[in-house]
């Protein structure tokens, strides 16, 4: 009787395990499906040597189980959004007032170059040439924003930022040295200037000082 007692409590407490298991399962998926959505952001460099450019692409992924509808994606940099769904609605031929839908499991990708984010990111920093902590973000149509660091943004962005700079040093250099050419051609100019000066006041001098006896032999 107690060896059957064992067993019926033995497999009781499998049944109980089970079910226990099967609900924590279900109860995680069905609050994986109510949490507020949460997008994964994964930022890539691209270097298109067919076409000799680069450019950064952004891929948005819904990794939830219902859809979502993303309303604006871009880059937030110095407290600054840098919005680029509108330009992502008319790449695609879309209204302005259109939303775009990442189904579940799916993702939404953009592609933009290089250089167009960094004339923004210089402007930004009013002309200076050192990039600064740069994050993505993309926010549902119901208000609900996911950011991510972006050091890979960030690392080509001063790449291209630090071949700006040594082409300014450069041009300002090439600036410098023709001021310098035309100060030298302006003070040469000068002195002969004041040579020729100097030499015909010396003449007219002389010729005051030592008249020429020009008179005619008879």
């Amino acid at each position: 009787m107690q060896f059957d007692l064992f067993y019926v409590l033995l497999g009781l407490s499998i049944v109980t395990f089970l079910l226990v298991t099967l609900l924590m399962i279900r109860f995680k998926l069905v609050e994986k499906y109510f949490l507020p959505l949460k997008f994964r952001i994964v930022n890539t460099y691209v270097l298109d040597l067919s076409q000799k450019k680069d450019y950064l692409k952004m891929s948005i992924y819904n990794s939830t189980l219902n859809d979502a509808r993303v309303t604006s994606f871009g880059y937030v940099y110095r407290q600054k959004n840098i919005d680029y769904f509108r330009e992502y609605l008319v790449t695609h031929n879309h209204p302005a007032n259109h939303q775009a839908l990442v189904a579940a499991r799916d993702s939404l990708t953009f592609s933009l170059p290089l250089n167009a984010l960094v004339d923004v990111i210089q402007d930004i920093n009013n002309g200076k040439f050192r990039a600064r902590n740069v994050v993505a973000y993309a926010t549902t149509s119901f208000g609900q924003t996911t950011y991510v660091q972006t050091p890979l943004v960030r690392k080509h962005l001063q790449k291209v930022l630090d071949k700006r700079a040594k082409a300014e040093r450069i041009r300002l250099a090439g600036i410098a040295k023709e001021n310098r050419r035309l100060r030298r051609e302006k003070f040469n100019k000068q002195m002969t200037r004041w040579t020729q000066s100097i030499s015909f006041w010396f003449q007219k001098s002389w010729k005051r000082l030592f008249p020429v006896n020009n008179k005619k032999k008879p």
